[in-house]
């Protein structure tokens, strides 16, 4: 297995991926850079950079179904996390223990834009919370 520094629109199956478990469209739009896991050709999972010019935000993480539970998406998070050692993530509540497991803490306030998106997706009534490293 090797990881692969990529853009979004470099492999519509990111595209796919995103939309099809309905996660945030950010990536697309932006053609994100994307650290992807391949075993061989068949990409195993991913992880978006959102880079805010201020901040760095580790975005959206993909691991396909079959290859869930397998720790893959822990292997690209660090990957990630090699390049960006100081960055923050926005998680719903109940992915701040998975999180953690890679150093990240809660925090109340970031720069902008992730807080004043963060505090308006919440206005809708989710519990997303920003975590920092």
């Amino acid at each position: 297995m090797h990881i692969k520094k990529t853009k979004v629109w470099k492999d519509f199956e990111f595209i796919w991926l995103i939309i099809k478990e309905r996660l945030d469209p950010w990536s697309i739009f932006k053609n994100s850079e994307v650290y992807a896991l391949y075993d061989k050709a068949e990409l195993i999972s991913f992880c978006t950079v959102k880079d805010w010019k201020t901040s760095v935000e580790l975005g959206t993480v993909v691991t396909k179904k079959v290859y869930r539970g397998k720790g893959y998406a822990g292997k690209v998070i660090r990957y990630f996390l090699k390049e960006h050692p100081a960055s923050y993530v926005t998680c719903l509540t109940d992915l701040e223990s998975f999180y953690r497991k890679f150093g990240y803490k809660r925090v109340e306030s970031a720069p902008y834009p992730i807080y004043q998106r963060i505090k308006f997706v919440n206005l809708f009534g989710n519990k997303y919370i920003i975590m920092k490293k």
